[in-house]
């Protein structure tokens, strides 16, 4: 889907379709990461949250050079490491895109959390 493009079944949201999707999508999700999180210390692990998103290919008919990006930040609440991923959709867009990605991001992401043990983030 390209950059800007209106996403039909969002278009016309009333109030109440939108709160029905928050109340099923978003509130459980992030309260599953919030109960998760609220788990590491006792795992003895200190926190990491990886979040994995995709970007166009192109942006206002301007081609975007790059694969992907990794950028890093604190998360919403201090001492929690947040690294948002980004991929490129077309590099994504079958099954074997996929599994290389999967792949590539699990050689990184898996010392990453492996590392974190005997680690709090206080």
């Amino acid at each position: 889907m390209p950059a800007g493009a209106i996403v039909p079944g969002n278009a016309r949201l009333d109030q109440t379709e939108r709160q029905r999707r928050i109340d099923r999508y978003f509130l459980p999700y992030h309260w599953a990461i919030t109960a998760d999180l609220d788990l590491t210390p006792e795992r003895g692990m200190a926190p990491l949250v990886v979040s994995i998103y995709s970007f166009t290919a192109s942006w206002k008919g301007t081609p975007r050079p790059w694969h992907g990006g990794i950028l890093w930040r604190d998360g919403s609440e201090p001492g929690i490491a947040h690294a948002p991923i980004e991929i490129r959709q077309d590099l994504i867009a079958g099954k074997q895109g996929v599994d290389e990605w999967v792949e590539r991001l699990a050689r990184v992401i898996e010392p990453l959390m492996n590392g974190r043990r005997g680690q709090h983030g206080d």
